[in-house]
């Protein structure tokens, strides 16, 4: 869909690399969660998952912000996404 709209596909994957990397830190099925949930635990033996996603929440509204900040820049500037290659086809956009 998003290339019948002129994304090439490397920017797509920049879009989902953005979505995937804010939800990383507040996921419990993140690889790492269960070793910082033991690291907290040292210094804390309440701590659960709860308790580490509220703390984790902020830093990740955060990171939306900046990155998807970051990509509106990208895409308004129309950078290139590797050497040759812009954000938008124009030339395969068809019409409707």
């Amino acid at each position: 869909m998003l290339s019948q709209l002129g994304f090439t596909p490397a920017f797509v994957q920049l879009m989902y690399r953005v979505g995937d990397s804010i939800t990383n830190c507040v996921s419990p099925l993140y690889v790492y969660f269960p070793l910082l949930i033991g690291w907290i635990r040292q210094y804390d033996k309440k701590v659960g998952i709860g308790t580490v996603v509220s703390l984790l929440v902020p830093y990740a509204i955060v990171l939306f912000i900046m990155w998807v900040a970051l990509l509106f820049v990208w895409y308004w500037l129309d950078l290139p996404k590797s050497k040759k290659r812009r954000i938008r086809n124009f030339h395969h956009r068809q019409e409707i």
